[in-house]
């Protein structure tokens, strides 16, 4: 089985509130992304990783972060686009011709487990999409415009979703393909498997500690993980 990787690290943390971009933010004294390739790029059931850099980064990413530590199974860094699905689909369009089935994964999630990479790919083997998230533990509640509380939402079956997310590569590039035809965009890849209609997607269960860093308070809660341990904890070897 071809199982190829993509790495989206092309977007511009404007919730970060930094003039660094987000995957480029330092923790313990590598770059975010530097984790997310690591953990991707270690799964043996991962043949190679097209990495999507921001604009005007490729060559950064290329020789900074690929080259600088030892990244040979990423096989190309291409440009992203102004959205994340626009990067999502040059990266499919970098894929070799024989990729069976397609990781998606954000560069800005620097702590997921092996477990969850090879779950989230064997279930996606099995039903075609598969993606993992986290069960809603708060108390969800809907509102109106003006910050009214319209109801409380049954948090029974609602899940806050995550990456990896995997597919089969054909099933992926012709969904990607009538949604930018169509000018649909979804906010995960699975929305896109969903609004093309006619495939089923699968949820894993993840881990809490496959956390996003989107805010300042994000980079808190990394650095306090790594403190721990945290990669000693989950195996991985980030020397």
């Amino acid at each position: 089985m071809r199982v190829y990787a993509i790495i989206v690290a092309a977007g511009d943390g404007k919730r970060m509130g930094s003039k660094v971009k987000k995957p480029y933010l330092e923790l313990a004294g590598r770059p975010l992304l530097f984790y997310a390739l690591k953990n991707i790029t270690g799964s043996p059931l991962v043949t190679g990783t097209i990495l999507v850099a921001g604009n005007g980064l490729v060559d950064y990413c290329q020789h900074e972060v690929v080259e600088a530590y030892g990244f040979d199974r990423v096989l190309s860094v291409v440009e992203g686009g102004a959205q994340r699905q626009d990067s999502v689909y040059h990266g499919l369009k970098a894929l070799p011709i024989d990729a069976e089935m397609v990781v998606i994964h954000d560069g800005v999630r620097p702590f997921v487990s092996p477990n969850v990479i090879e779950e989230t790919i064997a279930a996606a083997v099995e039903y075609g999409a598969a993606i993992t998230g986290v069960r809603v533990k708060d108390t969800i509640k809907m509102v109106d415009d003006s910050h009214r509380v319209m109801q409380t939402v049954n948090r029974n079956g609602l899940w806050a979703v995550q990456t990896p997310q995997v597919f089969k590569a054909k099933l992926l590039r012709d969904c990607y393909d009538k949604a930018m035809n169509k000018g649909f965009y979804g906010t995960d890849d699975a929305s896109i498997v969903e609004w093309a209609g006619g495939f089923e997607v699968r949820i894993v269960e993840g881990e809490y500690e496959n956390i996003k860093i989107t805010t300042p308070f994000d980079m808190v809660m990394a650095e306090a993980m790594m403190d721990k341990g945290h990669e000693k904890l989950k195996g991985a070897n980030y020397n």
